[in-house]
């Protein structure tokens, strides 16, 4: 067994059946997982699945107390979030998600937030936001303000972190990581750190700039595709490290295994599926605010995500008994919210975790538990 775990180890990208003998289930466990988004794959030009590595081992270490089960609606049951990472079960948390824009996040006090984790949208992608800004100053000038009121709500010595890469548009590359940088510098922010996500080769959604050079391969001819993302880290101040909360404590076997100590994180994107949520625009994987809430936050306390999007934050904040505060301009994306984070699963939301829905707006609480 050890053997086939270190040859399996050794290659970057599993077939199904190598998959099922990684994780120790069969391969129709495998499919069923997979249908229940538990854990994702990509597809060869002949169509059949591959599995990455790094992304099995992160499941296995988050359900190593879990038997796989054989039938299906086993695991709604068993996969809640009382088995991840072993966290305290009887923290209770609470959500809230705005309809309004980061712009101006009255709702919130002063040093009220300890982590901020989000990805501002795309200037004018051509895949997500074509057409959406009037122009790119108008872009900065919500970066601006995000920048500004996230500065507000940290809390001293607490993490600001940013999704968010280059863009071309119309033949123009714009320096978006470069202004950012600078905007979060001009709010008060330090610069901490950055980390570069890399998505896998498989990614379907790149650009086909390359083409132009098989289709002229002579010099000045060459655009290279983007499989990148920068994670930019900042921070509000200098952090006093206080007494250790063992709950929060980090999982070293994870750290090591999964490399987080690196400044380049390989993880499964989202591609284009069937399933509505993962089609909204720019959704990054759970993956990301997973490790970045891990590692900037202790449970129980309060994460913020200016552009919420499909509500990822929200659902990886729960599932690590963080509280959230999410703000989303589109109000429309309420059901595909509600369905991320398992809304309407009772065995979630009791009355130990709570969820709000409001519309500034409408100046209401439209939805809570």
């Amino acid at each position: 067994t050890m053997k086939l775990l270190e040859s399996l180890m050794s290659e970057e990208k599993f077939t199904t059946k190598q998959a099922a003998e990684f994780l120790g289930v069969s391969t129709s466990t495998i499919y069923r997982m997979e249908k229940e988004n538990l854990i994702e794959s990509t597809k060869t030009p002949g169509g059949q699945r591959r599995f990455l590595k790094e992304q099995l081992a992160m499941y296995l270490e988050k359900s190593k107390h879990i038997k796989a089960p054989q039938n299906p609606s086993q695991y709604k049951q068993q996969t809640q979030p009382k088995n991840i990472s072993n966290i305290n079960e009887e923290i209770s948390t609470s959500h809230r998600i705005i309809f309004g824009s980061c712009e101006k996040m009255e709702e919130l006090d002063n040093n009220s937030i300890h982590l901020m984790v989000t990805s501002p949208p795309y200037f004018n992608a051509p895949f997500d936001y074509q057409g959406f800004f009037e122009d790119y100053e108008t872009y900065l000038n919500l970066i601006t303000a995000f920048a500004q009121e996230s500065y507000r709500v940290l809390q001293h010595g607490r993490i600001a972190v940013v999704s968010c890469d280059d863009m071309l548009v119309k033949g123009e590359k714009y320096p978006i990581v470069a202004d950012i940088t600078k905007t979060f510098l001009d709010a008060g922010f330090r610069y901490r750190d950055k980390i570069i996500w890399r998505k896998p080769e498989g990614y379907i959604r790149i650009s086909r700039r390359s083409g132009v050079l098989l289709q002229h391969p002579y010099p000045m001819y060459f655009y290279p595709d983007n499989l990148q993302e920068s994670v930019l880290i900042f921070q509000k101040g200098k952090y006093k490290y206080p007494q250790p909360d063992e709950r929060s404590k980090i999982d070293i076997i994870e750290f090591q295994k999964n490399k987080w100590y690196l400044t380049v994180w390989d993880m499964v994107n989202n591609l284009p599926s069937k399933n509505k949520e993962n089609n909204y625009p720019a959704a990054f994987p759970d993956e990301l605010p997973y490790r970045i809430i891990k590692l900037f936050s202790n449970v129980g306390e309060v994460v913020l995500d200016p552009f919420l999007g499909s509500g990822t934050t929200t659902k990886v904040a729960r599932q690590l008994r963080r509280n959230s505060i999410g703000y989303e301009i589109d109000s429309s994306l309420m059901e595909i919210i509600k369905e991320k984070i398992e809304f309407y699963n009772n065995f979630i939301f009791t009355g130990k975790d709570t969820i709000e829905f409001y519309d500034r707006a409408e100046g209401r609480i439209v939805e809570s538990t």
